[in-house]
């Protein structure tokens, strides 16, 4: 039997009597040049294939999503501040709870200075009512997580923390100058004290944050 012919040009311009070919095995992006493909770090699953007549043949591998190969589209939830969050400049110093909070943080150690670099605030509203609340930011400047801090009473939880996973963010990465040394700390409130510091936001280095030091960082690490 005459093999098939098909109606398609394809890179170098054979025409419409262009014999249909068996299709090459693609190679992985990490297997070595075979002469015929090109290797290249990181390529899409078809970006070596040499002609519109074998892209026609090559079959997308199943990514476990079900039925087809359809893929289900993941909302991103934006995350937001705390409802009834207020910075401490922009409320109202005679308030009561603004008095408290703020003594509160003085207690600590905390000063006016610091407060304002990391836009530390409050919230008397919703589920985060009596908390001071300390937002992070990616180096885009978006919000990505927050810690908020009961002061006073005798609360369940000290601590009741954004509902985002702590362990894929890098706690105010805005902040970060990775070309100096880095202190590595375990809360919010140890990093106030330490330049160029990055809360684990536990007793525990994330993946992510192990990651960004290991690539990132051009200083010394201190822990």
């Amino acid at each position: 039997m005459c093999p098939k012919k098909i109606e398609i040009n394809d890179q170098n311009g054979r025409g419409k009597d262009a014999e249909k070919r068996p299709v090459q095995p693609l190679p992985l992006s990490h297997e070595k040049n075979d002469g015929k493909h090109q290797k290249h770090e990181g390529a899409s699953f078809y970006s070596d294939v040499h002609s519109p007549v074998e892209r026609r043949h090559v079959r997308m591998p199943h990514r476990g999503l079900g039925e087809g190969l359809e893929e289900k589209q993941v909302k991103k939830i934006k995350l937001r501040l705390p409802k009834g969050y207020v910075t401490f400049k922009d409320s109202n110093p005679i308030y009561p709870p603004h008095r408290e909070a703020l003594n509160y943080l003085k207690s600590r150690g905390i000063t006016d200075d610091i407060i304002e670099k990391y836009r530390i605030g409050y919230t008397m509203k919703g589920d985060y009512s009596g908390r001071i609340i300390v937002p992070s930011y990616t180096k885009e400047g978006e919000l990505n997580y927050f810690v908020g801090r009961a002061w006073g009473g005798n609360p369940k939880f000290k601590y009741k923390n954004s509902i985002a996973e702590k362990d894929k963010i890098i706690f105010n990465e805005h902040l970060i100058d990775w070309e100096k040394d880095i202190y590595i700390v375990e809360g919010v409130f140890d990093g106030f004290f330490l330049e160029n510091s990055i809360p684990m936001l536990g007793k525990h280095l994330s993946s992510v944050l192990f990651e960004s030091i290991y690539f990132k960082s051009k200083g010394t690490q201190y822990y």
